[in-house]
């Protein structure tokens, strides 16, 4: 069976939009796919759905956040639909320093600027790191998005601290 790649531009009603490569007339290859508000530019699977390589951007015009991104490799659906980060991969946040809850949104999402590692459902597992807004950073260990294991906090000074984690609790603390 010879495959047919062509480049199109498909309005999906209610403001869904997909521009990329369509195989056979109908399968989604690589391309944007987007919405209100959300984008995603990547791979597709045998069903259309967005799963493989891909960048992932939720922009918000209002409240907390101003985007959320992730890039890396995409595999399974979240409740909502949209793809979960599998594999390697990173996850940046952009506040609304704005809003008059940017301090209830730096606490709500832990002060995190940004995530990279390995992520198994959308959540760090395995290595990886945290960078946070007040330019602190923590290497270490993940279980399904908490800190886990052996690791390393370093404050914005540089001063480190080595720490082992049990699924999100400090076990052990010392230099």
């Amino acid at each position: 069976m010879n495959k047919e790649i062509e480049f199109k531009r498909i309005d999906l009603g209610d403001g869904v939009v997909y521009e990329g490569e369509i195989e056979n007339g109908t399968r989604f290859v690589f391309g944007k796919y987007s919405l209100p508000n959300i984008t995603y530019i990547g791979e597709f699977n045998e069903e259309s759905d967005m799963e493989g390589i891909g960048k992932l951007t939720t922009e918000y015009t209002d409240g907390l956040f101003t985007s959320i991104i992730n890039v890396g490799t995409f595999k399974g659906k979240a409740p909502n639909g949209f793809p979960l980060l599998n594999g390697y991969g990173a996850d940046y946040y952009f506040l609304n320093s704005n809003s008059p809850d940017f301090e209830k949104a730096t606490e709500l999402n832990g002060g995190i600027k940004y995530q990279e590692g390995k992520f198994v459902d959308g959540n760090l597992h395995g290595q990886g790191t945290i960078y946070y807004n007040d330019g602190g950073k923590y290497e270490g260990g993940f279980a399904h998005g908490k800190m886990h294991g052996k690791g390393r906090k370093t404050q914005a000074d540089g001063t480190t601290v080595l720490r082992e984690y049990d699924n999100g609790r400090a076990l052990f603390q010392g230099n």
